[in-house]
């Protein structure tokens, strides 16, 4: 995936997996999660901590604005 050499699990919830691809090409970082419990979007409580995908979506457009 985009040229990156190493990856590795980043997070297992109960009903997610979440990849990180390091050492990309142009210095990215490639993420990715796989839910597991079917046609939702992912959203944690605040009880469970589970994966957030809303807080997860905002972190990586705020880490990589458009130029």
């Amino acid at each position: 995936i985009n040229g990156c050499q190493d990856k590795e699990i980043v997070e297992t919830y109960d009903d997610a997996v979440c990849e990180a691809y390091l050492a990309c090409e142009a210095g990215a970082t490639v993420e990715f999660c796989s839910h597991t419990g079917g046609h939702l979007w992912p959203v944690s409580d605040d009880e469970s901590g589970e994966y957030d995908a809303t807080d997860e979506t905002w972190a990586f457009f705020r880490d990589h604005p458009m130029p």
